[in-house]
C-alpha cells in the first residue's frame, strides 16, 4: 500500500484509546507502520535495484521481530534525553512504559505487511530465509477507501486547533485532487469520494461529536476490516466466475489472477496465464458475471531472444520481481533485437509501472544496452 495508508492506519489505531498506554504511543505506532518501508532507500541505486530489495529483507520475518526492538530501543533515548513531561501527539502527558510500548511498535510495525499483503505488488513475508513472494490480489496499491476508512476517526480526534483543522483541509484537498482527476477513476467512484469527505466535514462541525472520543476509529478501523475482508472475497468470487466461464468454454488456463482496479471494489480484472499467452476478462461483482477485457497479449517472442535479454546483468531485481513477465521482441534492421519487458500485471500503465526494461541484443544475442525502468 501507499504511506499514507500506513500512516493513517497507525494514527487510527492510536486514536482507539491506546495512545494512553504510555508516552510516544502514537509515535511507536505510527513510525511503527511505516518503517519497513526504509528499503525505498533503493531507489537511489536505480530502478532494478529498488525491485531488487523492495518489499524484501525489511518486511520479512527476520526484521518484522526486530523492528519492534529498534523503535522502542530508540524511543526510550528520545525519551531519556528529553524527559519534560509534555502532551505527546496530542495525548495527554503519560510517563514512558517500556511493555506497552514495545507492544505498540510490534502492533505498528505488523500492520505495514498485512496491508502490504492485500495487492498484486507482492511482499516476501519470509526473508531472509525465502524469498518467495505473497499476493492477496484483492486491494489496488493506492486505495482511496481506505483513506477514507481509516481516516475519518482520526480527523474527528485530530481537528480541534486551528492548524490541525488546516493540515486535514490541505489533505483532504490534495487526495480530493488525485481522485477526483485520475483518468481512471470513473465518475461513480468520484462522486462517491466526494459525498464521503463532506461527510466526515459535516460530521465534524456537528455540535454533538466528541471529538476526542475514541469511537470513531474504531468505528472507521471496523469499517476498514469489513471492507477488506469484502475485498478478499470478491477476488475469489471473481476467479470462481472466471473460471467457470472458461471450463465452460473447454478452456483450460495455467492459472488466473485477479487485478483489483484502481477506486472500483466492485469489478476484477481476470488475468488468464496460458502458456504462450495473457487473456483478459472483466468481472462485474455485482452482475456476478465476466466479459472479454481486451486482446491477448502474447508472452514472448523467440525463446532465445527472450532468454538471452531477461538474462541480461543489471536485470536482477527484475527477474526476481516479475510476476507475469511479457516480451516485446522486435528485430533491427542488420540483425540484432530489442526486447521491452514489462509486466502483464500494469499493462494499463502503458508498460510505465514498476518492473519496465528495454534490452537491446546485437546479431549474436550479445547484451548491448540495458535500460531499467523504461
Amino acid at each position: 500500500m501507499d504511506n499514507l495508508a500506513y500512516t493513517l492506519t497507525g494514527a487510527a489505531l492510536a486514536e482507539t484509546g491506546l495512545k494512553r498506554m504510555s508516552r510516544f504511543a502514537t509515535a511507536a505506532l505510527v513510525v511503527g507502520a511505516n518503517i519497513p518501508d526504509v528499503d525505498a532507500l533503493a531507489a537511489f541505486g536505480g530502478a532494478d535495484t529498488s525491485l531488487l530489495l523492495r518489499r524484501g529483507l525489511t518486511h520479512g520475518i527476520a526484521a518484522l521481530a526486530l523492528w519492534p526492538l529498534v523503535l522502542t530501543g530508540l524511543l526510550l533515548l528520545i525519551d531519556r534525553h528529553w524527559p519534560h513531561p509534555a502532551r505527546d501527539c496530542g495525548a495527554p502527558a503519560t510517563d514512558v512504559r517500556v511493555g506497552p510500548l514495545l507492544l505498540l511498535s510490534t502492533i505498528g510495525t505488523l500492520s505495514h505487511p498485512a496491508l502490504d499483503w492485500l495487492n498484486t505488488y507482492g511482499v516476501r513475508l519470509l526473508m531472509p530465509f525465502d524469498g518467495r513472494w505473497f499476493y492477496g490480489d484483492s486491494v489496488f496499491i493506492i486505495d482511496p477507501w481506505l483513506w477514507l476508512l481509516v481516516g475519518a476517526g482520526v480527523v474527528l480526534a485530530r481537528s480541534a486547533t486551528r492548524l490541525g483543522a488546516g493540515g486535514w483541509i490541505t489533505l483532504a484537498t490534495a487526495t480530493t485532487a488525485l481522485v477526483t482527476t485520475a483518468s481512471f477513476t470513473a465518475w461513480p467512484a468520484k462522486l462517491a469520494w466526494f459525498i464521503g469527505v463532506v461527510g466526515i466535514l459535516l460530521f465534524r462541525f456537528w455540535p454533538r461529536v466528541r471529538l476526542a472520543s475514541a469511537a470513531g476509529a474504531r468505528a472507521g478501523l471496523a469499517g476498514a476490516a469489513i471492507y477488506i475482508v469484502a475485498m478478499i472475497a470478491g477476488s475469489v468470487y471473481a476467479r470462481g466466475l472466471a473460471a467457470g466461464d472458461l471450463a465452460a468454454r473447454g478452456i483450460a488456463p495455467r492459472a488466473l489472477v485477479a487485478n483489483p482496479p484502481p477506486a472500483n471494489p466492485f469489478a476484477r480484472e481476470i488475468i488468464v496465464v496460458f502458456d504462450d499467452r495473457y487473456s483478459f476478462l472483466r468481472a462485474d461483482l455485482l452482475r456476478g458475471s465476466v466479459v472479454p477485457d481486451g486482446v491477448d497479449v502474447p508472452r514472448g517472442g523467440p525463446p532465445e531472444v527472450v532468454a538471452a535479454a531477461f538474462g541480461a546483468a543489471g536485470l536482477e531485481g527484475l527477474r526476481n520481481w516479475s510476476r507475469l513477465p511479457v516480451f516485446d521482441t522486435e528485430p533491427l534492421a542488420g540483425g540484432g533485437w530489442t526486447v521491452r519487458i514489462r509486466d502483464v500485471r500494469y499493462s494499463g500503465f502503458g508498460g510505465r509501472g514498476p518492473g519496465a526494461a528495454t534490452v537491446t541484443l546485437d546479431a549474436s544475442l550479445r547484451v548491448v544496452a540495458v535500460r531499467s525502468g523504461s
